[in-house]
């Protein structure tokens, strides 16, 4: 159980008695879990609320276990100190009513999801977490990535700024700035990049609609949004994303391959820092001198462990003929020329500025909120469409993107971002490659359109 001072940031709402008092009811189960989780408090040192026999119905409600409701039902709670508790319900999850063990105390799951046993093998640097010492009860002071605060105040404005925050379980009680180092990735551009001339771009006379989305041209046959979990590979997971995708259109969708991210990262010969950043020339440079192996023949490991594995693909049935580029190159950075590579060409990848607030993205067009930590780190994601909303009576253009943090992060892993107006830098660093599709071998050779 976490707890902290009523002066602490906290993961717990302070007692409102009005709204407590009659509204529940609860088992006998329940009167002895609750009692347990009293007495573990009691044993820190932790002056808690005495409750009575006769205040028993007003903290927990029945449901599906001892300590949790169905729904919105704030009046299944646990008592912490004398003026704070925690509220236990399903509803809390998306609204932040709730305290941070909340899975394991009100729902009773006793086996760690994916993101937790990530936190425990990598250490990961905890925020809000308090320790009881012989001077007291002493508590991390840093920033969180799921800053209560922070979402209460994006929300507040979620009209004004046109996208809406949200509450994620797997950064529960992770330092922001651990997450701008492991969820990012992406260091600048070496000198030898941007002293390359953009191409041409393409042909003026490609009709530019009003909105474009790549997926819809290929529907169900594109690779899934991928997650580079605790790894700040992301130079990586783009580069990867884009090649994935331009190969599917310049082969009409015949090759349709998810490439290996753990194979370019381990054998790649690109240092030992790669899950602490790399360049993006760098890992083009690797598809076009060595190519990409399918997912299969590496599976990903290090979003697991933050480590690197020694290089280690395997040998079987399709991992001897990688998948190559040709060499990259820089797009023009005005909005209608990126927009006219697309069409032409397919995806590409875009370097942005990545600020707190972003993680808490769920939905909506993106903007910078300049709420939150002044701390930011480098980041790439792959461009493939745009459109526009009608964001407070007014029409707001917006690049639609792919992230790399997995399909429960933002719309379905996917989010929208300002355009035109270089928000976060997304439109400043633009690159791309043609796939050499001549050059695949499986007994077929197939001509890149």
């Amino acid at each position: 159980m976490s707890l902290r001072p009523s002066s602490g940031t906290v993961f717990r709402r302070t007692v409102d008695t009005a709204r407590l008092q009659g509204r529940s009811r609860m088992g006998g189960v329940g009167v002895h879990v609750r009692a347990a989780l009293l007495l573990v408090a009691v044993a820190m040192g932790v002056k808690v609320l005495q409750v009575h026999a006769g205040e028993e119905g007003s903290f927990c409600g029945s449901g599906p276990s001892p300590l949790c409701c169905t729904g919105k039902q704030d009046n299944c709670s646990v008592p912490i100190t004398e003026d704070d508790f925690c509220f236990c319900d399903s509803y809390c999850q998306d609204n932040l009513d709730c305290c941070p063990d909340y899975d394991q105390v009100c729902l009773g799951e006793s086996e760690l999801r994916i993101e937790e046993v990530r936190g425990a093998s990598l250490q990961l640097p905890k925020c809000d977490v308090c320790t009881h010492s012989s001077s007291g009860l002493v508590c991390a002071e840093n920033h969180c990535m799921n800053d209560l605060a922070l979402i209460d105040e994006l929300r507040r404005r979620k009209n004004q700024l046109g996208w809406t925050a949200s509450f994620y379980d797997k950064y529960k009680a992770v330092d922001v700035d651990e997450g701008l180092r492991q969820l990012t990735g992406t260091m600048g551009p070496t000198r030898m990049v941007l002293k390359r001339h953009e191409v041409k771009a393409p042909s003026s006379s490609i009709y530019i609609p009003a909105e474009y989305d790549f997926r819809k041209r290929f529907k169900e046959r594109l690779v899934s949004v991928k997650d580079q979990g605790w790894c700040g590979a992301s130079w990586v997971f783009s580069t990867l994303s884009v090649a994935q995708d331009r190969l599917a259109m310049a082969s009409d969708g015949l090759y349709r391959v998810s490439f290996s991210a753990q194979d370019l990262l381990s054998c790649g010969k690109m240092g030992p820092n790669g899950c602490l950043g790399g360049h993006l020339d760098r890992a083009w440079n690797y598809l076009r001198m060595v190519g990409a192996l399918p997912e299969v023949c590496y599976p990903y490991d290090s979003g697991f462990t933050g480590k690197l594995p020694r290089c280690s693909k395997r040998t079987g049935t399709g991992c001897q003929s990688p998948y190559k580029s040709g060499p990259a190159y820089r797009v023009p950075s005005k909005e209608q020329d990126i927009q006219r590579e697309i069409i032409a060409n397919g995806p590409v990848q875009a370097v942005m500025t990545v600020h707190p607030d972003f993680f808490l993205y769920k939905t909506g067009v993106y903007s910078y909120s300049e709420l939150g930590s002044p701390h930011s780190a480098a980041h790439s994601v792959k461009l493939l469409g745009w459109g526009e909303e009608l964001v407070n009576g007014k029409m707001v253009k917006y690049w639609l993107a792919e992230n790399s943090w997995g399909k429960d992060w933002g719309e379905g892993g996917f989010f929208r971002i300002l355009r035109g107006e270089a928000e976060c830098g997304i439109e400043s660093h633009i690159f791309a490659a043609k796939p050499e599709c001549e050059l695949l071998s499986h007994g077929l050779k197939v001509v890149c359109n």
